[in-house]
């Protein structure tokens, strides 16, 4: 009767019959390992082992594209904290998109509310005053932005790329946002410094090749907007998100 004369060919086995993943080549290898000499003999059972492993893999593969999972919040300071939202956006990027300061500063606001964070948050149409009010709040540091907005808590959104078309390309489509979000905790010995900051990144429409016969320009900008204020958000509050999130 044939068997595996070493380690390189019981591996050289384990790869023929059951080549997909590194987890079932390891279950194959085990086995047949532990068979000795009557490893042949359970080459049908390897066979069919790595069959069924394969079948569930892709059945949850499958189940995790069309749902979602709990998500913890990353940053987890706001609690019993009063804070405000703030977005910074340079004036190249608000002259192209003149209501995107606005658009982010209250549908980000709204969504924490929403998701609980902190003790409450100033209403964003306050923090719009304010910034109207003072034309140079940009120049005021972390904390004099806090004492002025009477917050504890300061959620920064700097606007780092805002753009509907791919540059030189008035046709297509190709939106990307990309910003940081970081927070300011003011009673803390280092009020004007970042304690938490994570970078996000934003494409809208995901497939190539829309134009303005698929949809309006309106349209991508709200979407765009959307997605980036939905992913800022996210690091505040736990929440469920899709396995494969489209954004």
């Amino acid at each position: 009767m044939m068997q595996p004369a070493n380690m390189s060919d019981t591996n050289a086995l384990t790869n023929s019959i059951c080549p997909r993943t590194t987890a079932q080549r390891g279950w194959a290898s085990s086995l047949l390992k532990a068979a000795g000499l009557g490893a042949v003999m359970l080459l049908p059972v390897v066979a069919g082992g790595c069959n069924i492993v394969g079948f569930f893999a892709a059945v949850e593969e499958s189940r995790r594209k069309e749902s979602d999972h709990d998500v913890a919040a990353e940053y987890t300071g706001m609690e019993g904290k009063k804070w405000a939202v703030i977005v910074i956006a340079d004036r190249s990027v608000q002259a192209d998109n003149p209501q995107l300061v606005d658009r982010l500063t209250s549908d980000l606001s709204r969504r924490l509310v929403e998701g609980g964070v902190g003790k409450a948050g100033a209403v964003a149409e306050d923090v719009l005053r304010f910034q109207y009010n003072n034309p140079r709040w940009t120049t005021m540091t972390y904390s004099e932005l806090s004492k002025k907005l009477a917050v504890e808590r300061l959620v920064v959104v700097e606007i780092l790329e805002y753009r509907l078309y791919e540059p030189g390309n008035k046709y297509l489509y190709n939106g990307r946002a990309a910003a940081r979000v970081g927070v300011v905790e003011a009673d803390s010995a280092v009020p004007d410094e970042l304690a938490f900051q994570k970078q996000v990144e934003i494409k809208f429409p995901t497939k190539e090749g829309v134009g303005a016969g698929d949809m309006s320009a309106a349209m991508v900008n709200t979407a765009l907007a959307q997605r980036l204020a939905t992913r800022a958000s996210w690091y505040f509050f736990d929440h469920r998100e899709p396995y494969y999130p489209e954004f």
